[in-house]
């Protein structure tokens, strides 16, 4: 009976040690594998990590530019602090204003594009046209000078700074079909892109040129450096304010594998 007694006693002390005295072994695998608590919580106040702005994933552009700097809108009311030098293409991303202090800024879209701008896009272009589009400015050159300077007394916005637009579309031969009606009201629809003051169409209708196969349309207002002209480039639409702006962008149209700048999501 004594012996029972004691088989019992070891039994239960045994008991006692396993569950209670030795601690859960799962518990300890758990807690090495943790770092210490204090290691858990976030390196800055969640306040700060909510200020940091996502990055933004920039596509590539439909042309290729010399350089790229960001312009807030409304675009003419800041044109004129861009140091653009001559020859030089450049390319703009766009910012709309900080008005309610947010860390991150929606995107800038075309349809903002032609409001800022005061641009008229008849429907039967704009249903034609992909999202993407770029925004660049050309510097001018020395042709442009000694075009005004021919013309005689010219104003300095003759041969200044021009704005363009490169639009993405997925129906060219229907873009192409429609752009032909549009020349009717372009002048005017786009003369808001125009940084010069326009006189009197040297033509009627737009005229048409070539350089490097392609087919340039454009009408003189009524110098060659004060223009409106397209090109529908494979599925590429180039709009331009002056013939040297036009040339500048069909020699960067080859290579298009420069940071995004506009994408409306």
């Amino acid at each position: 009976m004594a012996i029972l007694g004691a088989i019992i006693l070891t039994f239960v002390i045994g008991e006692i040690w396993w569950f209670f005295l030795r601690g859960n072994p799962g518990t300890e695998t758990v807690q090495e594998l943790l770092p210490p608590p204090q290691e858990l919580q976030p390196l800055l106040p969640l306040e700060e990590m909510a200020a940091i702005p996502a990055e933004e994933v920039l596509l590539p552009t439909l042309l290729t530019y010399d350089r790229i700097e960001t312009i807030e809108s409304p675009i003419r009311d800041n044109i004129d602090y861009l140091n653009i030098n001559p020859d030089e293409i450049v390319g703009l991303t766009v910012k709309k204003p900080d008005v309610l202090e947010s860390t991150v800024s929606e995107p800038y879209s075309f349809t903002d594009l032609t409001q800022d701008l005061g641009l008229k896009i008849p429907l039967s272009i704009s249903r034609e046209l992909d999202d993407r589009f770029d925004l660049f400015i050309f510097g001018g050159n020395t042709f442009d000078q000694n075009e005004c300077a021919r013309a005689k007394n010219q104003p300095p916005s003759c041969y200044g700074p021009r704005l363009g637009l490169a639009l993405k579309t997925a129906n060219p031969v229907q873009l192409a079909a429609v752009l032909r009606t549009w020349e009717k009201t372009m002048t005017t629809d786009l003369k808001a892109l125009v940084l010069s003051k326009t006189g009197n169409a040297a033509t009627p209708n737009f005229q048409t040129g070539n350089y490097q196969g392609q087919i340039i349309h454009y009408k003189n207002l009524p110098l060659n450096t004060v223009t409106v002209e397209y090109v529908l480039a494979g599925n590429t639409l180039i709009i331009t304010t002056s013939k040297s702006s036009m040339l500048k962008a069909l020699d960067t149209l080859t290579v298009t594998e420069a940071p995004g700048l506009n994408e409306s999501e």
